[in-house]
């Protein structure tokens, strides 16, 4: 709804944020036992060239958590994301 009222049909996400974003989500694998475990949830795929390394695929923080990120964003003029 937001961007249809800005007069928006794109959205792209700059380099900064997606790793900012990244470095967000790899906080909430630390410790956890998924951190080093290789399956779908990691994106491993041994079957698949460019796969075979663990990522973070997965969200686990908890939803106030990810509504607090996005209300950061938001509150800041949607910060790291380019809008046409």
């Amino acid at each position: 709804m937001f961007l249809n009222a800005e007069g928006c049909s794109r959205v792209e996400a700059q380099q900064s944020a997606e790793n900012e974003w990244l470095e967000h989500v790899k906080g909430f694998h630390e410790g956890s036992m998924i951190a080093n475990t290789k399956s779908w949830f990691t994106g491993y795929n041994s079957k698949v060239e460019g796969h075979d390394v663990l990522r973070h695929m997965i969200y686990l923080g908890d939803a106030p958590a990810y509504r607090q990120k996005l209300n950061e964003v938001k509150d800041e003029g949607h910060r790291g994301f380019n809008l046409s």
